[in-house]
């Protein structure tokens, strides 16, 4: 600022300069590119060019305060519900990219966050979730999945409905990665319950009860591994389905269904096959479903009568548990047969039709499949 002297009139005029660019990187970090304002300040050299300026260290003294003031602004909006909600659903992915991006204001940000549940039809900050948790749940529980309906009815869903454990749903693909930078919150850790290492809060009787079950059905866990072989890494006994008689895990560091759905939509995506592939998931069977405890019966009297009847399991829990079939033409060529069998029990002429197709899907399947079985 210059000041300048007129004797005459002795009126003081002031000369300011102003910079002026649209392009403000660096002075507002990308998730915050939305923000438009002006900033003004005394102690920025003038007569120097813009790429000197933007070396020097005012601006990043400028640009910390600008962030400060911003997250403190939206700290003001939450305030209102009814008008946070409303810059919420406008500027959520950038709240989101910023903790992905700003570690140093990730604690700052974290709070603004808002979800669905299961418990509730308006969104929950992280601060009313962990204000409502019971005394027994060990963390976070989320789950991640394309929209609020069709997480709502998963599978994985159902133990928790029934303890009561309240679950954020995550269906922005931004929670995927979300989720990599905030592991966290208050002491409390997040936890995906699609993944084989989910800790229920289980009670000693529970988990002895789960113990004796894993012993119990152990050969049928180990002939159904056999029998779906490098499709899935391992069978186990479950102990987080209880309406469902499957469902499909994935390992503690690979990738969730959902995270396998957005990856496979990339328009650059090589080797994804190859991928699929090398994150081997966890087939869980629930013990107490009728057809399950069918399938142990028939089992224990003709064990080579069951393939069919584990490949649907496993290919119907693929879809359940939000994956891609590799094969979906022999799954529902195994359900036409169904159909078939169960509309025309009687019908002779049937029983070539069916020869012709079971040989197809003997061709498709990689460890071999036995006939269909029929059907009572």
């Amino acid at each position: 600022m210059f000041q300048k002297q007129n004797k005459k009139s002795k009126v003081k005029l002031y000369v300011r300069r102003v910079f002026i660019t649209d392009d403000v990187e660096d002075l507002m970090p990308d998730y915050l590119q939305f923000i438009s304002g002006i900033v003004d300040s005394e102690d920025l050299p003038l007569n120097v060019s813009r790429e000197i300026l933007q070396q020097n260290k005012m601006i990043e003294s400028i640009r910390k305060s600008l962030v400060k003031k911003t997250i403190e602004t939206f700290e003001t909006l939450k305030e209102d519900p009814e008008k946070y909600k409303t810059f919420y659903d406008q500027f959520a992915k950038n709240i989101k990219l910023g903790i992905c991006e700003d570690p140093k204001n990730k604690d700052k940000l974290s709070p603004l966050l808002m979800f669905h549940t299961n418990k509730a039809d308006t969104q929950k900050t992280l601060d009313e979730y962990v204000e409502n948790m019971q005394e027994n749940q060990p963390g976070i529980y989320y789950i991640t999945g394309e929209n609020k309906q069709s997480v709502s009815i998963s599978p994985f869903i159902e133990k928790l409905n029934k303890k009561g454990f309240e679950v954020l749903y995550f269906t922005d693909p931004l929670g995927e990665y979300l989720t990599q930078h905030l592991s966290t919150y208050k002491d409390k850790k997040l936890m995906c319950i699609t993944r084989s290492d989910l800790d229920l809060g289980d009670t000693e009787d529970e988990k002895e009860k789960l113990k004796q079950l894993s012993e119990e059905y152990k050969d049928l866990c180990d002939n159904m591994k056999n029998v779906l072989g490098d499709t899935v890494e391992k069978v186990t006994v479950s102990n987080r389905v209880t309406d469902s008689p499957c469902c499909l895990v994935s390992s503690q560091f690979g990738w969730t269904a959902n995270m396998e759905r957005i990856l496979k939509a990339q328009a650059l995506q090589t080797n994804m096959e190859h991928a699929s592939i090398m994150t081997k998931k966890t087939m869980e069977i629930n013990t107490e479903h009728k057809i399950i405890k069918g399938l142990f019966e028939r089992f224990k009297k003709t064990p080579e009568t069951c393939k069919d009847i584990i490949y649907l399991l496993f290919e119907s829990a693929v879809l359940d548990s939000g994956f891609t079939l590799q094969q979906p033409r022999d799954f529902t060529k195994r359900i036409h047969n169904i159909i078939s069998v169960t509309l025309n029990p009687e019908d002779d002429d049937l029983e070539d039709e069916l020869d012709s197709n079971e040989e197809v899907l003997e061709d498709s399947t990689q460890n071999g499949e036995s006939k269909m079985e029929e059907i009572d």
